[in-house]
């Protein structure tokens, strides 16, 4: 009577969107057929080699059949065939990677190879965001991450950090004076305007150089005077000094008063 034939084949395993081959040890048998079920054109054999292709990422169970020779009748094997998931990458980029305090910041990113498909989330200072644009960051420098969720046939995968610096914005201090001429005497109110709103802090007046209390210029001499209102900044805004006011006071006329004046003769 015929014995059974024999087949080893060990396991395959490769990454998706490649291939592998195996070869078939035969005893009583000329030759191989092998299949995956629901897979047709997945598996080839060409004599002993089996070679596995186009599988998406799983675990299959290849059968292999033998073809027996006269004296041996054929017999079937099961071997497991392991596609991995493959790599992706992510590179992520941004409009501008230094900004004001105030400016956004409009992030993008590319998945490679094409078939990587699925979301990509974006990481600032370790915290998913929603979206990819980046708005009222504070002060300083943050760092970006570009996170792929991976998808059936690829693996997840993080992109390279980016840094965006966020550098204090300027501001504006305008100034202004009620009168910038006036007579000896008289006093002089000045006023102003600091700009962006969100610009907090002290404003300090400085005439001729030196800082004065409050917003009023009283006792002043005849003369010519520079003020200048002095914006300290504050966690998000640099200092800045407004234009500068000249004050003019003038002379006031002097006056003069005497009594009549009576004596005698010879006095």
């Amino acid at each position: 009577n015929k014995v059974a034939s024999s087949v080893t084949v060990d396991p395959i395993s490769f990454t998706y969107g490649e291939s592998a081959s195996a070869t078939a040890t035969l005893v009583g048998a000329t030759g191989v057929n092998a299949v995956i079920d629901g897979h047709d054109g997945a598996v080839s054999v060409e004599g002993t080699t089996i070679t596995v292709s186009g599988l998406p990422a799983g675990t299959y169970t290849m059968v292999v059949t033998t073809v027996p020779d006269a004296n041996h009748t054929a017999l079937s094997a099961e071997v497991t065939v392991t596609v991995n998931k493959a790599a992706a990458t992510v590179s992520l980029s941004a409009d501008k990677e230094t900004i004001a305090f105030g400016e956004s910041v409009a992030l993008s990113s590319v998945v490679s190879p094409a078939g990587a498909t699925g979301a990509v989330t974006y990481y600032l200072d370790g915290e998913p965001i929603t979206g990819d644009v980046l708005s009222g960051l504070a002060v300083g420098p943050h760092t970006v991450v570009a996170k792929y969720a991976g998808n059936d046939n690829f693996n997840a995968a993080e992109s390279a950090p980016l840094t965006i610096t966020v550098n204090k914005a300027d501001a504006s201090v305008v100034l202004s004076a009620d009168k910038e001429s006036i007579a000896f005497g008289d006093s002089v109110t000045l006023n102003y305007v600091l700009s962006p709103a969100g610009a907090t802090g002290a404003v300090t007046i400085y005439l001729d150089g030196e800082p004065i209390t409050g917003n009023v210029l009283s006792d002043l001499a005849a003369g010519t005077y520079t003020v200048v209102a002095k914006y300290a900044g504050d966690d998000n805004f640099n200092a800045a000094d407004s234009n500068a006011v000249t004050i003019t006071v003038n002379k006031v006329a002097s006056s003069v008063t005497v009594d009549p004046i009576s004596f005698t003769y010879g006095e």
